[in-house]
């Protein structure tokens, strides 16, 4: 696993088997992060990687700069011919993402079958 870390949470990511990487954000989702997020998902895609997911299980709390960044990345990965799933949402993110109109956007619908909405 490779990881990046600031003062205020860390992003790792992990090749699986099936060729998708696995990027996790830890912490709050808010403009450190996000730098580091967008850092690593934009390497990632310029080294050809077309399947990426995020992994936020363990982000404690989004604001909207952390919306925002998903959104983007979301572009970044549709432009690069690669997909970009969000997974694991907890509740407080889901809502956030519900509130926002992105599940299905996103791919978090797996949020809703844990009755986060």
């Amino acid at each position: 696993m490779n990881a990046d870390e600031s003062s205020l949470g860390r992003v790792s990511w992990e090749q699986r088997r099936s060729g998708t990487v696995s990027v996790r954000a830890e912490g709050p989702l808010r403009a450190p992060v996000c730098q580091e997020l967008r850092r690593r998902v934009e390497a990632l895609l310029s080294r050809g990687h077309r399947s990426l997911v995020i992994d936020v299980t363990r982000v404690s709390d989004l604001d909207a700069a952390g919306v925002g960044e998903l959104v983007h990345l979301y572009g970044r990965a549709r432009a690069a011919n690669a997909t970009l799933r969000i997974v694991h949402a907890g509740k407080n993110v889901c809502r956030l993402l519900h509130r926002a109109g992105l599940v299905e956007i996103l791919s978090a619908g797996s949020c809703c079958q844990e009755g986060c909405a």
